[in-house]
């Protein structure tokens, strides 16, 4: 989806230039061609298509705030279910100020150390964490690396809430509790219950949900923003910053070019909001 927007979009609101990069051969070629890619995109995942806005604008939303963060003199970034994120290799000029924690299953950092092996090497300030999420801690995985927990950290959570249970987010949430630093911050995306859509966004969920069920990963927990407020106070952390997709529209797309219609040109996601949480 990266790779998509940055190829194809006239005002990409998220420039991922290693995106690309780090794809198979065949998925290149395919995101490259014209028509391949608009046959996959719009036609064989057409459903998927609010999520290639969604994932640019969440990762928008999230490295705006690192970056104020980093500003501030936080020094460690966590990203939890990292997959193939590549802010070590795009911001290669805060290697020397900045650890990147990535947590992640030791199956996909095996593969993503060979597409970085490819890129020319892993980054001296990145930090691979293997962690099953469904057996070991994030904390416990993190007390294993190089992460002071004794210092801010800025922790990223994106594109995983939704295909959780409510418990295991809430266990999640204790577990940042208890590594994160006093000034710590947390961004994550959430998706809203299909009863605070519109009628045309409760059907483009609807197909969203036909989708993703049938590839085996079904969504599993919403939020209203009471609700996510709720939980966050509960696990010590205030909003700092709220994201509903109407404001998403205002912050990052005021404007959409003339050729509206453009195929990556999509609107926001109308079910998917972000937050920024800070610990105190």
């Amino acid at each position: 989806m990266r790779a998509y927007h940055l190829r194809w979009s006239p005002a990409p609101v998220f420039a991922d230039d290693y995106a690309m990069r780090m794809l198979p051969g065949a998925w290149r070629f395919v995101i490259d061609d014209p028509w391949l890619s608009l046959l996959v995109a719009e036609k064989m995942l057409g459903a998927f298509k609010p999520l290639h806005t969604e994932n640019a604008l969440r990762l928008r939303f999230a490295e705006d705030h690192l970056h104020a963060a980093i500003a501030a003199g936080v020094r460690q970034y966590v990203v939890l279910g990292a997959g193939f994120d590549s802010f070590a290799l795009r911001r290669s000029d805060l290697a020397d100020t900045v650890s990147v924690f990535e947590l992640d299953h030791a199956a996909t950092q095996h593969v993503k150390r060979r597409r970085l092996a490819r890129l020319g090497g892993q980054p001296a300030n990145l930090h691979l964490v293997a962690v099953d999420f469904e057996r070991e801690g994030l904390d416990e995985a993190l007390a294993s690396s190089r992460f002071d927990a004794t210092q801010p950290a800025f922790f990223s959570w994106l594109g995983v809430t939704y295909y959780l249970e409510k418990q295991s987010i809430r266990e999640t949430l204790a577990r940042i509790e208890t590594c994160a630093a006093a000034g710590s911050r947390l961004a994550l995306d959430y998706r809203l219950p299909a009863e605070h859509l519109s009628p045309a966004g409760e059907a483009q969920a609807k197909r969203l949900d036909r989708l993703v069920g049938w590839l085996g990963e079904p969504m599993k927990s919403t939020f209203t923003a009471a609700e996510l407020l709720d939980e966050l106070r509960q696990a010590g952390a205030e909003l700092v910053d709220a994201l509903p997709p109407e404001e998403q529209q205002r912050r990052y797309l005021p404007r959409l070019p003339a050729a509206a219609s453009h195929r990556a040109a999509a609107p926001p996601a109308p079910d998917f909001a972000f937050a920024l949480f800070a610990f105190g």
